[in-house]
């Protein structure tokens, strides 16, 4: 398990200390799934894989710290093996970082207010499970690069400011 090793030495990949603690139970979830599926597929060995363990511990914290969603981080994975590519690099081209800046989500989250002035109402009006929906469609606006827990928040103040 190379990435744990590369974790743990924080000082020399810039991580901060204690992130093997809180990481060590997401790596072996990416080394165990990812990266073994990714292995198999190509044929190949541990050995000879492409994507360097640093790489993966820095895509885990990437996921970790919410610069990159879960699925975006298994489209920057797969990027990595065939490119070599580091994730930082692989997310800001491919556009797949996200965007949690307040000022953009709300305007992806006006959009789809006005495009969608039904939903709108009804979820303005107590209807709560058009909240996953509305996310949902700000997800899609965004590319999904929005920040869905902060698309969340940003919905629900505005309930709350307007109800």
């Amino acid at each position: 398990m190379d990435v744990l090793k590369a974790a743990h030495h924080g000082a020399r990949n810039g991580l901060t200390p204690g992130w093997l603690d809180r990481t060590r139970p997401d790596a072996a979830t990416w080394v165990m799934g990812e990266v073994l599926a990714a292995v198999n597929a190509r044929g190949g060995s541990l050995d000879s894989f492409p994507v360097r363990p640093h790489d993966l511990a820095t895509l885990i914290g990437m996921v970790r710290d919410g610069t990159v969603s879960r699925t975006a981080a298994k489209r920057v994975f797969g990027e990595m093996i065939e490119t070599g590519k580091p994730p930082q690099q692989v997310a800001a081209d491919a556009g797949l970082l996200q965007v949690g800046a307040d000022d953009q989500l709300q305007a992806w989250i006006n959009e789809v207010w006005s495009e969608n002035p039904k939903e709108a109402e009804r979820f303005a009006a107590g209807e709560r499970k058009l909240q996953g929906v509305l996310v949902g469609m700000v997800m899609k606006k965004s590319g999904g690069r929005a920040d869905p827990k902060r698309v969340n928040e940003l919905l629900a103040q505005r309930v709350q400011r307007n109800g």
